[in-house]
């Protein structure tokens, strides 16, 4: 089922042309989904969403043992095909708050789990000695795809022509990876490949797991703090959202081109993005308007493709131990960390009721995620 074989692709684009393309459709492809889902997240009781992002890391375990079960060969196409069908009855006319709520449970567990295979399965690809170099290029590519999914939402007059960009450009992304030398999917992981692990790789490993789930609360904190926000306007939403990812990319690719006329590397920081958070809940906290919401969103997002991506991607290049465990940092601990953010916005917001003094209450747990980083930069510099 979902096995798929795609022997009459041509084999004459190179490896490192098919990560780079496909990552341009796949960043287009997400930009598009995520403005979609936050729709769907518009449609939901908000009052609810500490249960459904409680159901989002219980699927985010329940679909690949499902999955599993099934004997499913091609994970990406099957997540990609969930995600599509939540996507499409999420967007409905009329549809009612528990379809909406069950889309987008569905919406947010698939989604971080198709990402997560799609890197597992180019990680393969990457040739010895020049992994910079393809990186490079991939992170180019993805910026630029990630202003055309916000430009296509701007010129589109129907939701359901967002939803047929997205299958489109998802489904290049999978011909591009799926042929018949395509390794395999990850293999799931096994107490023999949790015994090869070193007590380096299981720092790493910890590390890594913290900050994702720190990282992943601080941002569903600031999301939150964005529907709510959006939520009170009479403007279009949907406009609003694509406006607010079209900057991003826009942000990101003149720092990104900046950088690299001034012949600068990425500073090698993991603290960069938690110190830029510090001074963003701040501002927000003396300024709790819709724009200044919105524009911390922007810089929180942009700060994530500059600074905290690229390191992320670059430790699962450079630790190839940790790839195993690549969809459960990615999808289960990540979507832990969405339960902590959200459960800390209602708890708050039930307490304080103003996002002024909300924005102020989220600074300590800030903080912490800075102190963290700041002790993966330390490490880094020892091993």
């Amino acid at each position: 089922m979902f096995n798929y074989n795609f022997e009459d692709i041509p084999q004459m684009v190179s490896n490192a042309t098919k990560i780079t393309l496909s990552s341009f459709f796949l960043m287009a492809a997400l930009q598009i989904c995520r403005a979609i889902k936050d729709i769907t997240a518009l449609r939901c009781d908000l009052n609810t969403m500490h249960w459904l992002m409680l159901l989002v890391v219980a699927c985010s375990w329940f679909i690949p043992f499902t999955f599993k079960l099934m004997g499913v060969k091609n994970k990406l196409l099957a997540y990609s095909i969930v995600l599509v069908f939540a996507l499409y009855f999420g967007i409905q006319k009329g549809v009612s708050t528990t379809i909406a709520s069950l889309c987008y449970v569905l919406t947010s567990s698939s989604l971080l789990l198709m990402i997560s295979q799609y890197w597992i399965r180019c990680i393969p690809l990457v040739q010895q000695g020049s992994v910079s170099m393809q990186y490079s290029k991939t992170v180019l590519m993805g910026m630029l795809g990630s202003l055309l999914g916000p430009f296509l939402i701007l010129i589109s007059f129907h939701q359901h022509y967002l939803l047929l960009s997205f299958v489109v450009f998802f489904l290049l992304v999978v011909n591009y990876l799926t042929y018949k030398k395509q390794p395999t999917d990850a293999q799931p992981i096994s107490h023999s490949t949790l015994s090869i692990l070193s007590i380096k790789g299981n720092k790493t490993l910890f590390y890594m797991a913290t900050f994702i789930l720190l990282y992943a609360s601080t941002a569903t904190f600031l999301y939150f703090f964005q529907l709510e926000a959006v939520a009170r306007t009479h403007q279009n939403q949907l406009l609003i959202f694509g406006i607010r990812d079209g900057i991003v990319a826009i942000v990101t690719i003149v720092v990104y081109l900046q950088m690299k006329h001034l012949n600068l590397k990425t500073p090698v920081s993991w603290s960069a993005l938690p110190f830029i958070s510090l001074f963003l809940f701040v501002l927000v906290g003396f300024l709790p308007q819709l724009t200044i919401i919105i524009g911390s969103i922007v810089f929180f997002r942009a700060g994530n493709f500059i600074f905290t991506k690229p390191q992320k991607e670059l430790q699962y290049y450079k630790n190839p131990s940790l790839i195993p465990y690549r969809p459960y940092l990615d999808a289960s601990i990540y979507r832990l960390g969405d339960l902590l953010g959200v459960c800390m916005f209602t708890t708050l917001k039930y307490f304080k009721g103003n996002q002024a003094g909300m924005a102020f209450m989220m600074l300590p747990l800030v903080l912490l995620w800075y102190v963290i980083s700041r002790q993966i930069d330390i490490f880094n510099k020892q091993v």
